[in-house]
């Protein structure tokens, strides 16, 4: 419906009076993707274009929330992997939002696959080997890529690794996946992923399809229903069918238990068990794709008319909303709680807060090893959620996270960073809150002596503030 606007081409322009846009390479759905110049660090970058021409419709405002996840995703990952595009910048210029990334020279897997046609054995063990290494960091930070296929990895110029890219569909763990999310990426998406919550098995599924599709030179949906044996030895292609198998007694549980399988000697392939090989990967393949296919044939009407948006569950919600905050209401003089009395700072002990706080709504284990997250809603007053993670080995604090209503004054928000950062919040911390709170920019991260933090605003206008010890994650 505004497909229109994106036929605008602005190759020559200049963004936010920094980024140099010289050439169009690619226009899909509602998105233009440009190779650009950043002219303060004098280098080559990706711009990612995403614009509504001021359309406000319920359509437009999830898929705005889809493209500022992905930008919520990449600030996640920035700096964790030298394999992952970085992030430069992340900002909104008239009616588009543009997405800034590191530019990395290189062809895609499948533009190799076109000069070269199937790759050997040796090519592709290694390729998923060391895509293996860099999925086990991306999962580590409780991301699932969602995504992975051939035309998704770069094989960067100079060092001939690959480089993972197009993290548009990339959810947390446990998220549902958006209908779009299966009609983009049908033949390398797992059965489960698309009924259910995204998991670890999920990339290491499309992983295991994308060796197939490697060895054999086709896309998986060219060989429905073929009768195909994996130009492998018996040992690969017994993990690449436990990568894509529906037993979850069989299934790897993560990217280094695939990994450290990949590594190990199995005995050399027999015709026999060739043909096991061949028969249960085919039938799997095309089990999946029964619901892929349906999902495509109905998914256009569905996409514009009942488009489901599901954001980051939790406290960890990143993402900005697309439109400008409504002006706060007046509201009716009240006592300002004693802060000090609730926010608790990091090294608190677990047994102090539950002295003054009770117990929380619930405890579960944290995103990182060894923590323990706990919750408690509505402290002091109504709508504001407070978030603690432990150390389990000592119990005692190592990060904090609240989020507030949006209509909580920023002095009192201000007077919570402070006591957060042990009343030393420096200068930059405290303009971070304030450009945020403004929407000038949906994320700032920050460092304050031995801690560091984030602030943020979620799709429902709340401020998020994380606080933890340096080097906790």
């Amino acid at each position: 419906m505004n497909a229109l606007y994106l036929t605008l081409n602005l190759e020559g322009k200049l963004l936010n009076n920094r980024y140099y846009l010289s050439e169009l390479i690619a226009c899909k759905n509602y998105y233009q993707v440009y190779q650009a110049r950043d002219i303060v660090k004098h280098r080559k970058c990706l711009v990612k274009r995403l614009t509504n021409s001021g359309d406000r419709s319920e359509f437009w405002q999830k898929t705005e929330l889809i493209f500022q996840q992905e930008a919520a995703i990449l600030q996640k990952l920035a700096g964790k992997h030298h394999r992952i595009g970085q992030l430069d910048d992340y900002f909104r210029e008239d009616t588009s939002w543009y997405l800034i990334q590191e530019w990395i020279p290189g062809i895609t897997l499948e533009q190799k696959l076109q000069l070269q046609g199937k790759l050997s054995e040796s090519e592709t063990k290694e390729i998923l080997l060391d895509l293996l290494t860099l999925v086990e960091c991306i999962h580590s930070w409780g991301i699932i890529h969602c995504n992975i296929k051939p035309q998704s990895i770069m094989l960067r110029s100079g060092d001939n690794l690959p480089v993972l890219n197009d993290f548009s569909t990339a959810r947390q763990i446990g998220d549902r996946l958006q209908l779009n999310s299966i009609v983009k990426n049908p033949g390398h998406m797992s059965i489960e992923q698309t009924m259910e919550g995204v998991a670890a098995r999920n990339d290491l599924y499309s992983l295991g399809l994308t060796a197939i599709h490697l060895l054999i030179g086709r896309s998986p949906l060219e060989i429905a229903g073929q009768e195909r044996t994996i130009p492998a030895s018996y040992s690969f292609s017994q993990i690449l069918e436990r990568a894509i198998t529906s037993d979850p007694d069989r299934q790897f549980t993560s990217a280094r238990e695939m990994r450290s399988a990949l590594l190990d000697t199995l005995p050399p392939l027999s015709v026999s068990e060739s043909n096991i090989v061949r028969s249960r990967w085919t039938r799997r393949l095309l089990s999946i794709l029964a619901v892929q296919i349906a999902a495509a044939i109905y998914g256009g009407f569905y996409l514009a008319t009942n488009l489901e948006v599901q954001p980051p569950v939790d406290l960890d919600e990143m993402v900005p909303p697309p439109v400008e905050r409504e002006p706060k209401a007046i509201a009716p003089m009240v006592a300002e709680p004693n802060w000090e009395e609730i926010i608790f700072r990091i090294g608190t002990s677990e047994e102090e807060i539950l002295q003054t706080l009770g117990e929380p709504v619930w405890r579960k284990p944290g995103y990182w090893s060894n923590s323990t997250a706990w919750l408690y809603e509505n402290v002091a007053t109504d709508g504001i959620n407070m978030g603690y993670i432990f150390d389990r080995q000592t119990n005692k604090l190592r990060q904090v996270e609240i989020s507030v209503p949006p209509d909580t004054p920023l002095s009192t928000v201000q007077s919570i960073l402070d006591l957060l950062l042990f009343d030393k919040a420096n200068s930059n911390a405290i303009e971070g809150l304030r450009s945020v709170d403004r929407r000038c920019q949906a994320i700032y991260n920050f460092t304050a002596g031995d801690l560091e933090g984030t602030i943020q605003c979620n799709h429902k206008n709340r401020i998020y503030i994380a606080v933890w010890m340096s080097g906790f994650h």
